[in-house]
């Protein structure tokens, strides 16, 4: 016969993983009374006969169609073994590892009976039953049919009679009906029932999204109770809907709350036995079948009413659900995605139906103690026992869930169900998913974060205060000048004291551009001194942003130095930082005129309406963030570079974290700060103890010289999406203890969370931005600002004495942001627009934007922002952007366009450039005939095209002549991720920017070549650029070497010991890949290991003054050796790679070569790869080198790129020869 649609499903699931374990299915139970083992059999026999299903086996290869044979004999298998005579824990123990042993063995589809019992004696007259059968040939309402035929058999060959058994119904009847069903009109209502469905309904999780590898499987049970059972059975009954409904609409309004989406669908088992088939109930089969339910309602639904749509839904979808799920699947865009986890409403109560058995004429036999262990391909399974207490049993794969997020899924689902019973007619939107228990974690233990600071202080009394106890510390210093605090506190005085002559006093915004410098400091601390706040201007921004800002903030005093007055319009009173006549004598601490909620600065960010916004940021607010913190200290021992722009909020942990706490603060200028190698010097020169970065700079420091943050004590980074290979590298260089990831928007004051970084676990894909930071409150809250309980995604809501008061002149845009504190009466929160969750241990993962706000390398942009200059070009009709991240992981501004013309990104960026900076200014631009729109009118953003590696320069393509041209084009090539680079194309069309030209840099260097970041930024097409490009001062010579060598003294010592198997004296390094290894690509890295490090192709011979090296050339035999085993299939895999590792290593031939043999074993688990070369041309540094190089080259290989490694140093060849003279 063929196979119904549920067995294939299962079958498929088998040939994919037969050692899943998946559809397994097995009861055990306790047998009490006398037992004849051998009437028992027969009663096995008898039924196995008498049921087609029980003596089939299935095959997948016959005409492309699996089938499913029934044998006319096939006895059932039972097994007998007497465990009276162990002691009940042994006894116990051994059951157990029988059940388990029993499972693993599992089913062989195409050979095996798919049903064997096996009975285990314990006492005189006490027996443990295992029954296992695959569920292919049967469903859980089978097994109360098949104990009572059995044991109807057992007690008739006791007592010699013939069995009083009904007729058999042929399982083939059903075969044949549902070949007979109209899968037209099927596809049809299932078509119409998905449309519109898009998204993936998923459960909350702790652990790493994605299909886990193996399944361990647990269940959780809980019993409602009596009183609860019969008021949902009531709360059903008013309604005209079965308690299976009630439970599938409460399920489902849980998932809308778990996903933040009122559109939401799982997978439910219905029982498949249509009515219209003779001797149905009675048939032994697989009948069940999987199909999709569709909770869908609006938020301000009531309950009564979406139950009783669900169930007039759930009567329409009867007539089909004997459609294959597959099929359904089929329809979707979400393919074998649609559903993740089902519900089993059991109507059919096995375990009650097998104990019922209890005694038989003369002869009894009890059946006691039952449970069904069952398995599916999902890792989650809600299924509901009946009864009078009704019995909800999570099962789980605990590979993929956990127990206590599973204690959370029913508390809430229990939490639901009883607010519905309680109110049938209650509103969607005022169910409450979170408990009263899970409610005081969130909301009070998890953010217990008071603790006593000065934050009834201002800034500069607090740095006075400082000043006192610390005069002639070094405060700042810049280059080769410094300031000690003493001095420090007098030149702001003094100019403080000019600025209040000009009028500036409490609240007071003063206009502020500066370049870093030693007046930075000075000039901050000078306008809080005289009470005003400072707005600071980048003085690289565009004209039109500076006049903006400056027209919006009202400033009417301004400081900057002298050389940049020009590019400031008139603003009244201007005040040159670097004039001497700016500075009052008197240098006396001025009277205080302000106080703690004054404001200390305003810092402009990005703005959905095409303007930046002004944030009003306190003296408290920065207090809080600097002093007497619970996330670190910054003492007087401390040196803290301050790499932050002073006009992005970053900076306000740099600057008053250190004059606060009595540290040094260390000025950098920016040549320094965008060379990356220079940076890293100048870390370690001055001996910096304590920085804070974004995430995009902290990751290109990481792969630069990751060695240059060792001496740190502390390093901050935060920004953007966390990269979890640099921090892993971070941490393997600086040990735990150091690195802190952070987390706050402006609106906050710099920091809101941190998560102290001590290790970083193998299966991470992000790391948590940590926990509140001292007075400060985090909420992570649905639409209507109800807890999310944890595990389940919200928006993070800030509060706390960070709060900023809110955005200057947008009283309407701070009304929304800033909201009441809906968990602290008279308190205010903060609305960041970012998506998290709360983990277990009261950390916070964040998950990203809910709208489309964006950072980009630490800048928070409001996309809105970026189309609206986007809109106001010439010809541009409609624009959107977007964040993509590219190959590297970074995120980069897409603009998509639609123009009566064609525009080049030369025109678009020199329009955009003249009122955006940099950073918001797009890397990639898509020119569209019109914009792709939603069935509901809305740009569909999902559908926007990828943007080609070679965006739309407007320039003619010239090909590179020159070495250095050529050596440009491939890094830029492969930094961009551009196919075709020519030297008229513009480095920042094709998508270039800060971070990117770092790295071009770096490769130079590594390349030979030396080139200043300024030079980049002034000629940024290849062109023009490469007169600019100079030879590094010396290189050793990139040639290949051969011929021979001398032996150094260490390689005379080994000789000398004439050991018996010098060939054999190797190291060796095991690297573990769970993915699996490319082969070519790995083939190919280690072709180009073995031509460039040439020390690895010597080799060693004896001669008439006994043994002398040789370097072989590239071409004078084989560079390396490479086995390959398959092991997947392997029993003992472990052992066979361990004998077959030896013989790799013992068979190096020191003579012949190569000296450098690997091997490479395919396990099940992932793949495995020996690399053992011999001592004498590999030390402990040798391997660091060796194992960077090729995880670079095969990465370079896997995407296709050409190996580039970095350049050879001087040869061991030539080495050798210098400790000979």
């Amino acid at each position: 016969y063929g196979l119904t649609p549920m067995q294939k499903g299962m079958l498929f699931h088998s040939l994919l993983d037969p050692h899943s374990g998946a559809y397994f299915e097995q009861a055990t139970f306790d047998l009490r009374g006398s037992c004849n083992v051998d009437a028992f059999a027969k009663s096995l026999n008898i039924l196995t006969q008498r049921h087609a299903a029980l003596r089939t086996n299935f095959y997948s290869g016959w005409k492309e169609e699996p089938l499913q044979v029934v044998y006319q004999n096939k006895s059932s298998e039972l097994y007998y073994e007497d465990l009276s005579e162990k002691n009940e824990s042994d006894r116990e123990a051994y059951m157990a590892e029988f059940a388990e042993k029993d499972k693993a063995r599992g089913f062989d589809l195409a050979q095996d009976a798919l049903m064997r019992v096996s009975i285990l004696r314990t006492e005189e007259e006490t027996y443990r039953c295992i029954w296992s059968f695959h569920h292919i040939v049967m469903d859980g309402w089978c097994m109360s049919l098949i104990i009572r035929e059995v044991f109807e058999s057992y007690f008739a060959i006791l007592e010699k009679r013939q069995p009083e058994l009904a007729e058999v119904s042929p399982y083939s009847q059903y075969i044949e009906w549902v070949g007979r069903q109209d899968s037209k009109e099927a596809t049809s209502y299932w078509s119409d029932y998905l449309t519109g469905y898009e998204q993936q309904t998923t459960l909350p999780k702790v652990k790493p999204q994605g299909k886990a590898e193996g399944y361990v499987s647990e269940k959780l049970t809980y019993v409602l109770g009596k009183e609860l059972t019969e008021r949902m059975n009531q709360v059903a009954r008013q309604h005209q809907v079965t308690v299976n409904t009630l439970i599938q609409t409460v399920w489902g309004i849980i998932l809308q709350k778990y996903n933040g989406n009122q559109d939401t669908l799982f997978g439910s088992v219905v029982s498949g036995r249509p009515a219209e088939i003779p001797g149905i109930e009675s048939m032994i089969g697989l009948f069940i079948n999987t199909i999709p339910v569709r909770i869908r309602c609006e938020n301000d639904a009531i309950f009564s009413e979406v139950m009783i749509r669900n169930q007039e839904q759930a009567l329409a979808s009867r007539a089909y659900d004997t459609y294959p799920l597959y099929d359904i699947q089929a329809l979707t865009e979400q393919k074998q995605d649609l559903i993740n986890h089902i519900i089993v409403f059991e109507n059919y109560p096995v375990e009650q139906q097998m104990e019922q058995w209890a005694s038989y004429g003369q002869a009894s036999l009890a059946i006691a103690n039952v449970e069904m262990i069952e398995q599916t391909n999902y890792d989650f399974n809600l299924v509901i026992l009946p009864g009078e207490a009704l019995t909800l049993c999570f099962r789980y794969n605990a590979l993929v869930y956990e127990q206590a997020s599973m204690n959370r899924i029913q508390n809430h689902l229990v939490h639901i169900m009883e607010q519905v019973v309680d109110n049938p007619h209650i509103r969607v939107n005022d169910l409450q998913l979170v408990t009263a228990e899970e409610k005081a974690q969130i909301v009070g233990a998890f953010n217990d974060t008071g603790a006593a600071y000065p934050g009834e202080k201002t800034i500069h009394q607090l740095f006075e205060e400082q000043a006192d106890r610390t005069p002639e510390q070094v405060a700042i210093a810049f280059e080769d000048e410094q300031l000690t605090y003493g001095e420090l506190n007098t030149r702001a005085n003094q100019l403080a004291r000019t600025l209040r002559a000009n009028g500036v006093q409490a609240d007071q915004l003063v206009g502020m551009m500066v370049e870093r410098s030693l007046e930075m400091i000075v000039g901050i601390l000078g306008i809080l001194k005289a009470g005003g706040a400072y707005v600071p201007i980048d003085p690289e921004y565009p004209e039109e942003r500076i006049r903006y800002i400056l027209e919006d903030s009202g400033a009417q005093v301004m400081l900057a130095q002298s050389h940049l007055q020009g590019r400031i319009p008139d603003c009244g009173v201007f005040v040159a930082l670097d004039d001497e006549i700016s500075y009052s004598t008197d240098g006396l601490n001025l009277e205080r005129n302000n106080g703690s909620d004054d404001l200390a600065y305003v810092i402009y960010t990005s703005g959905t309406t095409g303007k930046p916004k002004g944030n009003l940021t306190t003296h408290r607010n920065i207090v809080r963030v600097v002093q007497a913190t619970n996330y670190m200290d910054i003492t007087e021992q401390d040196k803290v570079l301050q790499l932050s722009s002073y006009a992005f909020d970053g900076s306000t942990f740099d600057i008053f974290g250190a004059l606060l706490n009595g540290a040094q603060l260390i000025l950098i200028s920016k040549e320094t700060m965008l060379d990356v190698r220079e940076l890293a010097g100048f870390i370690e020169r001055q001996q910096i103890s304590t920085m804070f970065m974004t995430t995009a700079f902290f990751n290109v420091l990481v792969d630069i010289n990751p060695d240059c943050l060792r001496h740190l004590r502390t390093i901050l980074f935060g920004g953007e999406r966390v990269s979890v290979s640099h921090v892993r590298k971070a941490l393997q260089h600086l040990g735990p203890g150091k690195i802190k990831h952070v987390y706050g928007p402006t609106e906050s004051t710099v920091f809101a969370t941190c998560y102290d970084v001590n290790e970083v676990e193998e299966d991470a894909v992000t790391l948590p931005i940590g926990s509140p930071i001292s007075n400060t409150s985090i909420y992570i809250v649905n639409e209507t600002n109800g807890v999310q309980p944890i595990g389940v995604a919200g928006e993070l809501c800030v509060a706390g004495d960070g709060l900023a008061r809110g955005y200057l002149n947008r009283p309407e845009l701070t009304a929304e942001k800033f909201v009441d504190n809906p968990f602290v009466h008279g308190e205010r929160m903060y609305r960041t627009g970012d998506l998290a969750r709360w983990l277990p241990d009261g950390n916070i993962e964040y998950l990203g934007r809910i709208d489309h706000q964006v950072k980009i390398r630490g800048y928070r942009i409001e996309l809105g922002e970026v189309e609206a200059h986007l809109l106001k070009v010439a010809s541009v009709l409609e624009a959107v952007v977007i964040a993509r991240e590219d190959e590297a992981g970074q995120k980069q501004l897409c603009a998509y366009f639609v123009a009566d013309k064609e525009l080049t990104v030369s025109e678009l960026r020199e329009s955009l450039s003249e009122e955006l900076p940099g950073y918001m200014i797009p890397s990639y631009y898509v020119q569209l005939e019109q914009m792709p729109l939603t069935v509901n009118g809305k740009v569909d953003r999902k559908a926007l095209p990828a943007p080609e590696g070679s965006s739309n320069t407007g320039t003619e393509y010239v090909t590179p002549s020159t070495p250095v041209e050529q050596t440009l084009v491939s890094i830029w090539q492969d930094v961009l991720g551009v196919k075709t680079v020519g030297i008229l194309d513009n480095f920042f069309d094709l998508g270039g920017d800060s971070i990117k030209s770092i790295q071009v840099v770096s490769r130079l260097f590594q390349a030979g070549y030396k080139l200043e970041m300024k030079d980049l930024f002034t000629y940024p097409t290849v062109a023009a650029l490469s007169p600019h490009v100079q030879l590094t001062s010396r290189v050793a010579d990139q040639g290949e070497v051969r011929g021979g060598a001398g032996l150094t003294p260490i390689q005379h010592w080994f000789f000398e010991q004439q050991l018996a198997e010098t060939h054999h004296f190797n190291q060796a390094v095991m690297l573990y890949r769970e993915q699996g290894f490319d082969e070519a690509a790995l083939r190919k890295t280690m072709k180009k290991i073995a031509e460039h490090h040439d020390a690895l192709r010597m080799v060693y011979r004896q001669g008439e003054s006994g043994y002398e090296a040789w370097n072989r050339g590239v071409h004078e035999g084989e560079l390396y050796s490479l086995e390959v085993v398959d092991l997947k299939d392997t029993l003992d895999a472990a052992k066979a790679v361990e004998a077959k590792a030896n013989d790799i290593q013992a068979s190096i031939d020191l003579s012949e070569g190569p000296l450098m043999k690997l091997g490479l074993f395919r396990c099940a688990e992932g793949d495995h790869l020996l690399m053992a070369i011999h001592h004498l041309v590999v030390d402990g540094v040798s391997w660091r080198i060796l194992l960077e190089d090729i995880s670079a080259g095969y990465e370079q290989a896997v995407k296709g790129h050409t190996i580039r490694l970095p350049q050879k140093t001087d040869s061991f060849q030539t080495w050798a020869q210098q400790l000979a003279q």
